[in-house]
């Protein structure tokens, strides 16, 4: 009885992993920065959370690059949406394990997937404020 009580409590502890893992979906952001096709790039996330981090880095660069003496730099959403409109491409390939495939997602759903994400580390912020 012990030992089947012990394979339950693994394969619960298993089954809570791979839910994990699951919502975690790995994301490829394909880029390109210009007209120029030698621009072309693709950066892969663990996750659509990582993914939407690393494009609004994409942002903090090029903010950083026209702006190299400004020691704080700070934009809002709309400067970061135009930023998006305005690369000559950008897409996102998203893993659903169900079909073992990725998924294509285009700018408009990107851009949605940013707000939502920075929507929510905005209220993480404000809740850490108020503990």
């Amino acid at each position: 009885l012990q030992k089947n009580n012990r394979i339950n409590i693994d394969f619960e502890f298993l089954l809570v992993g791979v839910a994990k893992i699951l919502k975690m979906k790995h994301t490829i952001i394909l880029v390109q920065f210009t007209p120029n096709k030698t621009t072309r790039q693709y950066h892969d996330f663990p996750s659509v959370s990582n993914a939407m981090d690393g494009i609004c880095k994409f942002y903090e660069q090029k903010l950083r690059m026209q702006n190299p003496d400004a020691r704080n730099i700070t934009y809002d959403i709309a400067d970061l949406f135009a930023y998006i409109d305005g690369l000559a491409d950008l897409g996102a390939l998203l893993l659903d394990p169900k079909i073992s495939a990725y998924v294509p997602h285009n700018k408009e759903w990107i851009k949605q997937r940013v707000y939502k994400h920075l929507k929510n580390i905005a209220a993480q912020a404000q809740q850490g404020l108020q503990q």
